[in-house]
């Protein structure tokens, strides 16, 4: 990952256009590697360059959370997907329940 964010870097110094696609990768490398704060980082990179998140964006930074126990920040962030205007889908609903369920918590309310 260390070398997917030094030719991210690179790009943007470049001044080639990222997209959401672009950003969504390196997210998902990240949260799939534990590492939850360089994936924020790169949500707050987004809004910085005007690049709007989207439903992956978001199921993926919940997959991270859902991956690390922590199913009540994995919650926050459905609902803030939600005031950004953008529509949860199977997969965020999926994640939060696998969520909870691994937890052994099937009583919480989504």
């Amino acid at each position: 990952m260390m070398e997917a964010d030094s030719l991210f870097e690179k790009v943007l110094k470049k001044g080639v256009a990222v997209d959401v696609i672009i950003f969504n990768a390196l997210m998902d490398g990240h949260c799939a590697n534990g590492n939850m704060e360089r994936a924020f980082s790169l949500l707050k990179e987004m809004d910085k360059l005007n690049v709007p998140p989207d439903d992956v964006t978001y199921n993926t930074l919940m997959q991270g959370h859902c991956r690390e126990g922590r199913v009540e920040e994995a919650r926050e962030l459905l609902d803030e997907m939600k005031r950004r205007g953008i529509k949860p889908d199977h997969v965020s609903y999926n994640t939060l329940i696998s969520g909870y369920s691994r937890r052994g918590d099937m009583k919480e309310n989504l």
